[in-house]
């Protein structure tokens, strides 16, 4: 079945929309050589589409059989709050031993202009030569490339006290929409996480 227009246009969108990001973390000195197996993820998003986005994508870094990261939005309905007491009783049902908390900073665009190019050919020859000069032009367009701050910290499920501190920028394409800058940070926050040691 042939694609419509609108669902290549989108295919061509999603192949082409990408971002980097660049991140620092700091590991608590008295947790080093700890490690953690089972990690609440906690994305502070106020779009629950992106909060759900984030938070699944985490889970998709998981290792059987060595570390996990559980999505909130499977343990806790978004739309009511609960006590103290029931988040720890939630915890403790899914041994979990760290809450992963991911915040959103500030965010915003740089725009710039590529300046069109203009090339000439000759379209038209006799016995004498070139008789016809035709001049082509390319680009001349506006664009804006959208980046966005976040913070991310890892707390201790039993004494509540971050382990584990890290701050990112990122930076996407013309084509990156806000989902695109999260997977991003996400994507990192797992590598990282690996790479300081805390789930392996």
């Amino acid at each position: 079945m042939p694609r419509s227009p609108m669902s290549s246009a989108l295919l061509l969108l999603a192949l082409v929309a990408c971002a980097h990001t660049s991140m620092s973390s700091m590991v608590a000195p008295e947790v080093r050589g700890r490690v953690f197996h089972s990690v609440l993820v906690v994305g502070r998003f106020a779009d629950l589409g992106i909060r759900r986005d984030a938070e699944y994508r985490l889970a998709n870094h998981s290792v059987s059989g060595h570390f996990q990261f559980v999505p909130s939005v499977d343990l806790f309905f978004p739309g009511r709050e609960y006590s103290p007491e029931e988040m720890r009783r939630v915890l403790r049902e899914h041994s979990i031993d760290a809450t992963l908390v991911i915040t959103p900073g500030q965010y915003g665009s740089s725009s710039g202009y590529i300046p069109p190019t203009y090339t000439s050919s000759c379209t038209a020859w006799n016995s004498a030569g070139c008789t016809q000069v035709t001049t082509s032009q390319s680009g001349g367009v506006a664009y804006s490339k959208p980046w966005q701050e976040f913070s991310a910290t890892l707390y201790d499920a039993n004494s509540g006290s971050s382990v584990w501190v890290a701050t990112a920028g990122t930076g996407g394409n013309a084509y990156a929409r806000a989902v695109t800058l999260v997977r991003s940070m996400v994507d990192k926050t797992a590598d990282r996480l690996v790479q300081d040691g805390l789930v392996r």
